[in-house]
């Protein structure tokens, strides 16, 4: 969902859709970042009613990711002026998001989000399409690290996992946890639209787990 800059009549609004705890924790944060708290539980709010379940109270775990309804799975991503929600009911699998906006190239971050075989594996690329090949490979292990986390309930470092992603949307995950968790399944894909890119993962526990 869409986001204003700046509070407006409209946030004001839609913060009003929220349960009454994630107003109030809403109320005590600094401007923009209410806006993108609110439009990210707005949105989450609203997969919840289409999956015909209660919103809950949709405040932050001690984790800082969102509370999601009782009996579902999922994420929630956002950046300044867009906010996503991906739920399910629970199933086994986890569920992560991650939204992205392929805009200035922050090339330097290279190196710390992509393991040296994933550098090489674009290393070839044109100049063009270089820091989108780098984007989207940091978007998936995001969205792949939100999935991990209701198993591993720490902190991943981006060497922990290689995504190669494919043109058809799909992406192959090699994990590398250095705590020894799993073995996992992981189900990752991604698209494109214009400058945002959108990756989805989920997982669950292998054979053997």
């Amino acid at each position: 969902m869409a986001l204003p800059r700046e509070w407006d009549a409209r946030a004001t609004a839609a913060l009003a859709e929220l349960p009454a705890a994630a107003r109030a924790f809403a109320a005590e944060l600094p401007p923009v970042r209410r806006l993108t708290f609110a439009g990210g539980r707005l949105a989450l709010g609203r997969a919840a009613a289409q999956l015909s379940l209660a919103p809950g109270d949709l405040l932050p775990d001690a984790a800082g990711a969102p509370r999601v309804p009782a009996g579902a799975v999922g994420s929630v991503s956002h950046k300044a002026t867009l906010a996503v929600a991906l739920l399910d009911r629970a199933d086994g699998w986890s569920r992560g998001v991650d939204l992205e906006i392929c805009d200035v190239p922050r090339e330097r971050i290279t190196g710390r989000v992509l393991t040296e075989a994933e550098q090489r594996a674009i290393a070839d690329l044109p100049p063009a399409e270089h820091w989108p090949a780098v984007l989207l490979r940091f978007s998936l292990k995001e969205a792949l690290y939100k999935a991990l986390h209701p198993f591993v309930r720490r902190y991943v470092a981006f060497a922990e996992a290689e995504a190669a992603p494919d043109a058809g949307g799909g992406c192959a995950v090699a994990l590398r946890l250095t705590g020894g968790e799993g073995p996992f399944e992981v189900d990752a894909a991604w698209l494109r639209a214009g400058d945002l890119v959108l990756t989805t993962c989920r997982v669950r526990p292998g054979a053997g787990a």
